[in-house]
């Protein structure tokens, strides 16, 4: 890949990603098709410009507090490179989100997450938040476990800019999380996981610790209302600590409900780690996100 260095922008396999800080004018004249992303109250006169202008122009929200799901970013990803193999010039900008698409999309085009990170950063470009980060680790799971992650985007494109099957995105994004954290000591493999949620396999073999996992992100959106957004495992010696970073925190009931319904399954892990017991502890999902991923970008937990 080669990368051309300009004033806060890069190029990435003949995609420029790039901040609001240009003319719409000016690059509705170089580019053909434009994803601007942002607070969507903040950019949707720019997308209109755009729009205007006669530029093949998306909207894609993402406050600075937020992430994609795995589902949109795949499929962005794949609207995208659909674009760049049609001949369209590509232009992604943002106030900060455009990060995080431009290091997916370098690491589907074969860079490993660190070095992502690092040429990103290189350019002036860092993530906004833990939860960016989860993702991308996630994304890079698959990725190492051979999942082709080019073909599952352009099977998402649809849903790049609906968010697609939230419910979907929940369940995969936590077992993915779930094999990071417990595979160094389980037999667990992350393609077999996301194959048997996403049903690109009927008929999976899976071990006793890849059906507990299965067993627990499911539980954790039963109700399919994204109570729990992330978690973080933590084996204590004599039993496991279950840190769900919950959406409903400091409300009624939090996400005790969630934590009920999956306690069954992590009694089971804890067993197979020769544990005692299991005990849960709610936070927001910023801060389990960075339990369990700040040692790769310090910083953007220093800001939570």
């Amino acid at each position: 890949m080669q990368y051309v260095m300009r004033s806060l922008e890069f190029d990435v396999g003949g995609v420029v990603f790039a901040t609001i800080d240009a003319s719409v004018v000016r690059r509705a004249a170089v580019f053909d098709a434009v994803v601007v992303v942002g607070d969507e109250y903040g950019i949707v006169d720019r997308f209109d410009a755009y729009k205007l202008l006669g530029v093949e122009a998306r909207l894609y929200p993402l406050p600075a507090n937020e992430a994609p799901t795995l589902v949109s970013l795949l499929g962005l990803l794949g609207w995208i490179r659909r674009q760049v193999s049609e001949g369209r010039r590509v232009l992604v900008e943002g106030a900060g989100g455009q990060t995080i698409i431009a290091i997916a999309f370098m690491m589907l085009e074969g860079m490993g997450l660190t070095e992502a990170i690092a040429e990103a950063r290189s350019r002036g470009f860092e993530l906004l938040n833990p939860l960016q980060l989860r993702i991308l680790t996630i994304l890079d799971a698959l990725r190492l476990s051979g999942v082709d992650l080019w073909g599952e985007a352009e099977k998402y494109r649809k849903d790049a800019f609906t968010g697609g099957d939230a419910h979907l995105s929940t369940i995969v994004e936590l077992a993915i999380e779930h094999y990071l954290q417990l595979s160094p000591f389980l037999p667990i493999s992350a393609s077999k996981l996301y194959y048997a949620l996403t049903e690109r396999d009927k008929h999976p073999r899976l071990t006793d610790s890849e059906r507990a996992i299965l067993e627990a992100s499911k539980a954790l959106d039963h109700t399919m209302i994204g109570a729990v957004r992330n978690i973080a495992i933590e084996n204590l010696g004599s039993f496991l600590r279950v840190n769900l970073g919950c959406m409903l925190l400091l409300r009624e009931g939090e996400c005790w409900v969630e934590a009920n319904t999956a306690d069954p399954a992590y009694r089971r892990i804890a067993s197979m780690l020769g544990l005692k017991g299991v005990d849960y502890v709610m936070a927001s999902p910023e801060e389990v996100a960075c339990l369990s991923y700040a040692s790769l970008y310090p910083d953007v937990c220093e800001q939570t």
